[in-house]
């Protein structure tokens, strides 16, 4: 799986377009990957530029967190029966269920 990472969209297409982040491909053609608008206005709130900023990090790491997700599922699957940690099991239910999510599993 390829690295994404995000930058701040250049001067003057972020006040023409509206949008302020894009996530692309880190290769050498940046192949989009897409875009977090903020608002159309020529003044953005703070708030908003960093909550899409946070939201543009996050979209970037998806595929490190995915696999890293996937990494520790597997290994913490089949230790589930053998203990009572009910927290254990529902955290690997809701690793099963966002990985199963981020594959198109079950749609």
């Amino acid at each position: 799986m390829k690295n994404w990472k995000y930058e701040k969209v250049p001067e003057p297409f972020n006040t023409v377009e509206g949008r302020n982040f894009k996530v692309y491909e880190d290769t050498e053609n940046k192949f989009p990957i897409c875009s977090l608008p903020c608002s159309t206005a020529e003044t953005q709130s703070v708030e908003l530029i960093n909550k899409q900023k946070r939201n543009a990090r996050i979209i970037a790491a998806a595929p490190e967190i995915l696999d890293a997700l996937i990494l520790m599922y597997e290994q913490f699957k089949d230790s589930i029966g053998n203990n009572d940690n009910a927290y254990d099991a529902i955290a690997v239910k809701k690793a099963q269920k966002a990985i199963n999510k981020a594959l198109g599993i079950n749609e």
